[in-house]
């Protein structure tokens, strides 16, 4: 995902040439995105210290000797919602700082690209 870019360089000059989009879901729309990532586990990006930090809690937590002992899967679903939460903080500054947040039950009724563009220009409008 682009909020883990550490480069702030980078995201500065990304955010000169286009206008980041943060559609903010609700608690119910959190919630389903973290069942589905644990009923369909895929792989994902974590920053370097992310992981260690996070393999290491697993290992102690699952009692395991090891990396080697790690099953994929299992990972996947338990460290998703670790990265989900924080990743929120990093598309809200990503946002405020090279875009727009947008609720998305204000996008419910977008059906096509004029009414998402009319969404965004209406936020962009109010910030």
């Amino acid at each position: 995902s682009l909020c883990e870019v550490e480069d702030e360089a980078l995201l500065a000059d990304l955010g000169g040439r286009t206008l980041f989009v943060y559609i903010q879901a609700s608690a119910d729309e959190e919630a389903e995105v973290l069942r589905r990532a644990e009923q369909f586990p895929k792989p994902l990006y974590f920053p370097p210290a992310f992981l260690e930090e996070n393999l290491k809690r697993y290992i102690e937590e699952q009692d395991l000797f090891g990396v080697q002992d790690i099953e994929p899967d299992a990972f996947s679903r338990w460290v998703f919602p670790h990265l989900f939460h924080a990743r929120l903080p990093k598309y809200e500054r990503l946002a405020r700082l090279y875009g727009v947040t947008i609720p998305s039950a204000a996008l419910r009724d977008v059906t096509d690209e004029g009414a998402f563009i009319e969404a965004i220009a209406g936020a962009l409008d109010e910030a």
